[in-house]
C-alpha cells in the first residue's frame, strides 16, 4: 500500500522526521493525523490562551483533512489530551462548534 505524507505548507514546518498526517492508500483510504499542537506557522510560537490554541489546532486539523480532500465529517476517532482538567468545558464547547 502506498503511503502519502500530508504536510500542508499553511501549518508549522515538520521537524525531526515528523509528518502532520500519513495517508494509507489502497482499496480504501485511511488518513492518520499526528498529534498536533498549537504552533503558529513560524513553528515556534503559540497563542497565549487555551481557547486560541484549541481553535488553531482545529484549523490545523481542517487544513490537513482538506489537503487529503476530506472534511470534519470524515473523522472517525479523535483523542484530546488536556494539560489541565479546567480546560475540559472550553474544549467540549469548541469541539462541538466544529
Amino acid at each position: 500500500m502506498p503511503l502519502i505524507a500530508h504536510d500542508p505548507p499553511e501549518l508549522f514546518p515538520p521537524y525531526r522526521g515528523y509528518v502532520h498526517a500519513m495517508e494509507v492508500a489502497g482499496g480504501s483510504r485511511l488518513l492518520f493525523i499526528s498529534g498536533l499542537n498549537a504552533f503558529q506557522s513560524d513553528g515556534t510560537t503559540m497563542p497565549e490562551s487555551f481557547e486560541d490554541q484549541a481553535l488553531l489546532i482545529w484549523s490545523h486539523i481542517k487544513t490537513i483533512l482538506n489537503s487529503a480532500g476530506l472534511g470534519i465529517e470524515n473523522l472517525v476517532s479523535l483523542r484530546t489530551y488536556l494539560a489541565d482538567p479546567a480546560f475540559d468545558e472550553a474544549n467540549a464547547r469548541i469541539r462541538a462548534e466544529q
